[in-house]
């Protein structure tokens, strides 16, 4: 099989030839991994980890980041971000929520948001082209929560989906029609050539939603439900990402129309891989699911073994499975060896047949 064979026959819950496997990771992780393989180029990468996925998303028209200071910048949604050094890289924190406190909602419709025709899409069918084999997975930025959070704060948010709900409803209606307008664009442009589409939005914490799952359902589904009806329009897949203990929204998720979940985050309350797979294998496929929080980062080599070989058994009984890190990114601490027998295990011993 292609890669693109193989993870759509495991996304539509039939046997491929051996389990799909998806990477991704930090820059300094990537850096770590080329130099082992002695490999010059992202495609060289994958090509030695067997990776099947491969990630496109349009460009920027425009720059729309304004650098504040040395450390500082300030996006197209006025939100401040502040780049921090954790030693072997950086990340970049949120440190200003232009809408926080106690605004109106006159407050909200004057704050200065960004124009929809900010990203170039065409470049999706070029970068899609040059990765003939591979199953394509088109995304174009955050959900509609993410943002959210982001813009208004994320404790000044979900007080105000309990005790607040109409200006929780003003901030989430300027940030819906955006995001809704970048995938119709995006599915417009390469929705001929993309097979799967993907967004991520993090509505939960480790032991439970973020929210009850009413409120949820009240805010956010109709919007997940809005994209799951294009993206299918377009024959595409949906895969949607929310890390944490998800269980309590899955039916919904699932009803709304999501084909696939990442990242699986095994340790969180609910999300024990024989649970999932049982409950919900039958209209669900599972990305990821390789432990960071333990196995991939304070384990030992035959621990990251151990851990694949039981995913692959269990999620990839039957189809629905694509073996991956248990968050989107492997992270710096995950040290080289571990890297290295998750993704030996997963090619060497994912055979289905």
């Amino acid at each position: 099989m292609t890669s693109r064979e193989r993870v759509l026959t495991a996304v539509n819950h039939r046997l491929p030839d051996r389990v799909p496997i998806t990477f991704d990771a930090e820059p300094p992780v990537k850096a770590a991994l080329s130099r082992h393989f002695g490999t010059a180029t992202k495609d060289e990468l994958w090509d030695a980890l067997h990776v099947d996925t491969w990630f496109v998303s349009p460009s920027r028209k425009v720059d729309l980041r304004k650098k504040l200071s040395d450390s500082l910048s300030e996006d197209m949604w006025g939100i401040h971000w502040r780049t921090v050094s954790y030693g072997e890289g950086t990340y970049t924190d949120p440190v200003h929520s232009p809408l926080r406190g106690d605004l109106s909602i006159a407050d909200i419709e004057r704050h200065p948001w960004p124009t929809r025709d900010v990203n170039d899409f065409s470049v999706v069918r070029e970068k899609s082209a040059a990765q003939p084999d591979r199953a394509i997975v088109g995304t174009c930025g955050l959900g509609v929560f993410f943002v959210a959070s982001f813009v208004r704060g994320m404790d000044d948010l979900l007080m105000d989906l309990i005790a607040e709900p109409d200006r929780a409803r003003a901030v989430i209606e300027k940030i819906h029609p955006w995001v809704l307008h970048q995938v119709k664009e995006l599915m417009r442009a390469a929705g001929d050539v993309l097979d799967v589409f993907y967004i991520a939005d993090d509505f939960c914490m480790q032991q439970a939603p973020m929210m009850p799952p009413a409120v949820f359902e009240t805010f956010f589904l109709p919007y997940i439900r809005e994209i799951a009806d294009l993206v299918h329009e377009h024959d595409c897949k949906f895969l949607f990402h929310c890390c944490g203990a998800v269980r309590p929204l899955l039916p919904m998720l699932i009803d709304a129309g999501i084909d696939i979940l990442e990242p699986i985050q095994t340790r969180a309350a609910g999300m024990e891989v024989e649970g999932l797979k049982r409950d919900f294998g039958d209209r669900l496929a599972f990305y990821g699911s390789i432990d960071l929080q333990d196995v991939l980062c304070k384990g030992r080599p035959d621990t990251v073994r151990d851990e694949v070989r039981k995913n692959m058994r269990v999620l990839g009984d039957g189809g629905g499975f694509i073996v991956g890190p248990g968050h989107t990114y492997i992270q710096p601490d995950a040290p080289l060896e571990n890297i290295l027998a998750m993704y030996e295990t997963a090619y060497t011993e994912g055979s289905c047949t």
